[in-house]
C-alpha cells in the first residue's frame, strides 16, 4: 500500500475519495442545575462534566429552572431541595409540568427521609444527601438519565417501611383489568421508588432470584423495554383505572 493511504482515505478508480465510515457519536446526557449557591453549582458542574454528562445550564431558583427547563431541553435536572422561592417540591411540580418526562434529582441535608419520601411520590427519579461525596452524586445523576432511580441507603430503609406500610392498608388493592399480579404491583411500587432488587426482596421476604423472576414476568406483561418504562406503563394503567372508578 502507498504511503499516502491513509486509515481514513483512499482514492477509487474514478478519482474520489472514499472515506472509511467513522463511528456514530455518542450522544451526552443533558444534565441542568438549579441551586441557589453559585460556589455549589460550580462544583457539581464539574463532577457531572467529568462524569460524561453535558451541563446545558445552572439555575439560582425555581423560575429560572423553568425557563432553562423549556429552553435548554434537559434529561435529567439536579436540584436543591431549599430552591427559592417556595422549595424544591414546588420547584420540582413546575419543572414537571414545563417538561413532561423530564428526570429530576433533590439534593437534600440527610435526616430528611419524609420529606425524601414524598418527592418520589410526586415524581422524583433521586433524592440524595448533600453530604455525599460530588463524584458518587453524579455517578447516580448519570444512572437517572438513563432510567434508574437514585436514593441513600437511609433513605431506600425508609421507603420501604412507607411502602410496607401502604401494602398493609392497601392489601390486594390493583387494577381490576390489570394483567400484573397482586405481588408484581407490589414490586412495580417498590421499583418506582428506587429500591433495588435486593432492597425489594428484603421489604417482601423474597429470595433475589424471586424477585428477578418477578421484574422479567413484569417487563413482559406490560412488553416494556426497561424498568423506567414499565414503571411509567403501570402508572398509567393505574391512573386510568382510578379515573375510571
Amino acid at each position: 500500500m502507498s504511503p499516502a493511504m491513509t486509515a481514513q482515505s483512499s482514492t477509487n478508480h474514478s478519482g474520489r475519495t472514499a472515506r472509511t465510515p467513522t463511528a456514530p457519536r455518542r450522544v451526552r446526557a443533558r444534565a441542568l442545575i438549579a441551586d441557589p449557591d453559585g460556589l455549589a453549582r460550580n462544583a457539581l458542574r464539574e463532577a457531572l462534566t467529568q462524569a460524561g454528562l453535558a451541563v446545558v445550564g445552572q439555575a439560582a431558583d425555581a423560575a429560572q429552572a423553568v425557563n432553562l427547563v423549556q429552553r435548554c431541553r434537559p434529561d435529567v435536572v439536579v436540584m436543591d431541595a431549599e430552591l427559592p422561592p417556595n422549595g424544591g417540591l414546588a420547584a420540582l411540580e413546575a419543572v414537571s409540568l414545563a417538561s413532561r418526562g423530564i428526570r429530576v434529582v433533590l439534593l437534600a441535608n440527610q435526616g430528611n427521609e419524609d420529606a425524601g419520601v414524598v418527592a418520589l411520590e410526586k415524581g422524583a427519579a433521586g433524592y440524595l444527601p448533600r453530604e455525599l461525596e460530588l463524584a458518587a452524586v453524579a455517578r447516580a445523576v448519570v444512572r437517572v438519565a438513563a432510567g434508574e432511580a437514585a436514593i441513600s441507603r437511609s433513605m431506600s430503609t425508609r421507603v420501604i417501611e412507607r411502602l410496607q406500610s401502604r401494602s398493609r392498608d392497601t392489601a390486594g388493592l390493583r387494577p381490576i383489568k390489570s394483567v400484573l399480579t397482586t405481588r408484581e404491583w407490589e414490586v412495580v411500587d417498590l421499583m418506582a421508588a428506587g429500591a433495588s432488587s435486593s432492597e425489594i426482596a428484603r421489604a417482601l421476604v423474597l429470595s433475589p432470584e424471586t424477585v428477578h423472576s418477578h421484574v422479567n414476568h413484569i417487563l413482559r406483561k406490560l412488553r416494556a423495554g426497561s424498568r423506567a418504562e414499565a414503571i411509567e406503563i403501570a402508572e398509567h394503567e393505574r391512573a386510568a383505572h382510578n379515573g375510571s372508578a
